[in-house]
Protein backbone atom coordinates (compact mmCIF):
# COMPACT_ATOMS: atom_id res chain seq x y z
CA UNK A 1 0.00 0.00 0.00
CA UNK A 2 1.42 3.34 -1.03
CA UNK A 3 0.95 6.50 0.97
CA UNK A 4 1.19 9.80 -0.75
CA UNK A 5 3.00 12.61 1.00
CA UNK A 6 -0.35 14.39 1.48
CA UNK A 7 -1.97 11.40 3.24
CA UNK A 8 1.09 10.98 5.45
CA UNK A 9 0.99 14.67 6.39
CA UNK A 10 -2.76 14.46 7.15
CA UNK A 11 -2.25 11.44 9.43
CA UNK A 12 0.63 13.17 11.20
CA UNK A 13 -1.40 16.37 11.62
CA UNK A 14 -4.38 14.42 13.01
CA UNK A 15 -2.15 12.57 15.48
CA UNK A 16 -0.47 15.79 16.60
CA UNK A 17 -3.82 17.52 17.09
CA UNK A 18 -5.23 14.65 19.17
CA UNK A 19 -2.14 14.61 21.42
CA UNK A 20 -2.28 18.37 21.85
CA UNK A 21 -5.99 18.21 22.64
CA UNK A 22 -5.50 15.58 25.39
CA UNK A 23 -2.85 17.77 27.03
CA UNK A 24 -5.20 20.73 26.75
CA UNK A 25 -7.81 18.91 28.86
CA UNK A 26 -5.27 18.60 31.67
CA UNK A 27 -4.64 22.36 31.56
CA UNK A 28 -8.34 22.92 32.20
CA UNK A 29 -8.35 21.53 35.72
CA UNK A 30 -10.32 23.57 38.20
CA UNK A 31 -9.17 21.76 41.35
CA UNK A 32 -8.56 18.38 42.94
CA UNK A 33 -10.62 17.08 45.86
CA UNK A 34 -8.99 14.47 48.07
CA UNK A 35 -10.77 12.30 50.64
CA UNK A 36 -8.66 10.07 52.84
CA UNK A 37 -8.59 7.89 55.91
CA UNK A 38 -5.65 8.37 58.24
CA UNK A 39 -2.50 6.29 58.06
CA UNK A 40 -2.69 2.91 59.80
CA UNK A 41 -6.48 2.60 59.70
CA UNK A 42 -7.58 -0.91 58.79
CA UNK A 43 -10.86 -2.75 58.36
CA UNK A 44 -13.73 -1.94 58.98
CA UNK A 45 -12.86 1.55 57.79
CA UNK A 46 -11.91 2.06 54.16
CA UNK A 47 -12.98 4.08 51.15
CA UNK A 48 -14.59 1.91 48.52
CA UNK A 49 -13.61 2.89 44.97
CA UNK A 50 -17.32 3.18 44.23
CA UNK A 51 -17.46 6.05 46.77
CA UNK A 52 -18.81 8.88 44.64
CA UNK A 53 -19.76 11.50 47.21
CA UNK A 54 -17.79 14.61 46.33
CA UNK A 55 -19.26 16.84 49.02
CA UNK A 56 -16.18 19.01 49.58
CA UNK A 57 -16.06 18.42 53.32
CA UNK A 58 -14.85 15.87 55.84
CA UNK A 59 -17.35 13.10 56.45
CA UNK A 60 -17.14 11.18 59.74
CA UNK A 61 -13.79 9.31 59.60
CA UNK A 62 -12.97 10.56 56.11
CA UNK A 63 -10.75 13.66 55.92
CA UNK A 64 -11.05 16.14 53.06
CA UNK A 65 -8.69 18.55 51.31
CA UNK A 66 -9.33 20.73 48.26
CA UNK A 67 -6.18 21.37 46.22
CA UNK A 68 -5.90 24.37 43.90
CA UNK A 69 -2.08 24.68 43.91
CA UNK A 70 -1.19 24.69 40.18
CA UNK A 71 2.37 23.52 40.78
CA UNK A 72 1.08 20.43 42.62
CA UNK A 73 -1.65 19.82 40.02
CA UNK A 74 0.89 19.94 37.16
CA UNK A 75 3.25 17.51 38.98
CA UNK A 76 0.36 15.19 39.92
CA UNK A 77 -0.98 15.10 36.36
CA UNK A 78 2.43 14.54 34.79
CA UNK A 79 2.90 11.48 37.03
CA UNK A 80 -0.70 10.27 36.54
CA UNK A 81 -0.52 10.56 32.75
CA UNK A 82 2.34 8.05 32.45
CA UNK A 83 0.60 5.30 34.45
CA UNK A 84 -0.04 2.08 32.58
CA UNK A 85 -2.85 -0.43 32.98
CA UNK A 86 -2.15 -3.34 35.34
CA UNK A 87 -2.86 -7.00 34.70
CA UNK A 88 -3.25 -7.53 38.47
CA UNK A 89 -6.89 -8.17 39.35
CA UNK A 90 -6.66 -7.72 43.14
CA UNK A 91 -8.86 -4.87 44.38
CA UNK A 92 -7.24 -1.72 45.76
CA UNK A 93 -7.57 -1.36 49.55
CA UNK A 94 -8.46 2.28 49.13
CA UNK A 95 -7.49 4.78 51.78
CA UNK A 96 -7.30 7.83 49.50
CA UNK A 97 -9.87 8.91 46.89
CA UNK A 98 -9.10 11.73 44.46
CA UNK A 99 -11.60 13.61 42.30
CA UNK A 100 -10.03 15.66 39.51
CA UNK A 101 -12.52 18.40 38.62
CA UNK A 102 -12.18 19.88 35.13
CA UNK A 103 -13.54 23.28 34.10
CA UNK A 104 -15.89 21.55 31.62
CA UNK A 105 -17.54 19.72 34.59
CA UNK A 106 -15.86 16.41 33.72
CA UNK A 107 -14.55 14.46 36.71
CA UNK A 108 -11.94 11.73 36.97
CA UNK A 109 -11.70 9.61 40.10
CA UNK A 110 -8.61 7.85 41.38
CA UNK A 111 -8.35 5.43 44.30
CA UNK A 112 -5.05 4.87 46.10
CA UNK A 113 -4.10 2.30 48.70
CA UNK A 114 -2.07 3.59 51.65
CA UNK A 115 1.09 1.92 50.32
CA UNK A 116 0.21 0.45 46.91
CA UNK A 117 -2.66 0.11 44.47
CA UNK A 118 -4.06 2.67 42.03
CA UNK A 119 -7.39 2.59 40.22
CA UNK A 120 -8.44 5.32 37.76
CA UNK A 121 -12.13 5.47 36.84
CA UNK A 122 -12.47 1.75 37.62
CA UNK A 123 -9.30 0.64 35.77
CA UNK A 124 -6.47 -0.89 37.83
CA UNK A 125 -3.13 0.77 37.08
CA UNK A 126 0.48 -0.17 37.82
CA UNK A 127 1.80 1.43 41.00
CA UNK A 128 3.74 4.67 41.13
CA UNK A 129 5.51 5.25 44.43
CA UNK A 130 6.38 8.77 43.32
CA UNK A 131 2.77 9.71 42.53
CA UNK A 132 1.55 8.33 45.85
CA UNK A 133 4.33 10.13 47.77
CA UNK A 134 3.62 13.47 46.04
CA UNK A 135 -0.07 13.14 46.96
CA UNK A 136 0.60 12.08 50.56
CA UNK A 137 2.95 15.03 51.07
CA UNK A 138 0.37 17.48 49.70
CA UNK A 139 -2.41 16.25 52.01
CA UNK A 140 -0.04 15.80 54.98
CA UNK A 141 -1.14 12.15 55.15
CA UNK A 142 1.45 10.94 57.64
CA UNK A 143 0.55 13.66 60.17
CA UNK A 144 -3.23 13.40 60.05
CA UNK A 145 -4.29 11.63 63.19
CA UNK A 146 -7.46 10.83 65.07
CA UNK A 147 -7.70 8.25 67.81
CA UNK A 148 -9.46 4.94 67.17
CA UNK A 149 -12.17 6.03 69.62
CA UNK A 150 -12.69 9.29 67.67
CA UNK A 151 -12.90 7.34 64.40
CA UNK A 152 -15.31 4.67 65.62
CA UNK A 153 -17.55 6.99 67.67
CA UNK A 154 -17.70 10.04 65.44
CA UNK A 155 -21.42 9.86 64.67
Amino acid sequence: MKFSLGKYFLILLTFSFSCEKSNEVDKNIDYINVYFIQKGTTYPIRIDCSFVADQERSIEEIHYKKITNNEFIDKFLSLKNVLTESKDSKPVDSKIKVFIKYKNNKKDSICFGAYHGIEIDGVKMNDSEELLEVLKNEINYDNTFRSLDEILNSK
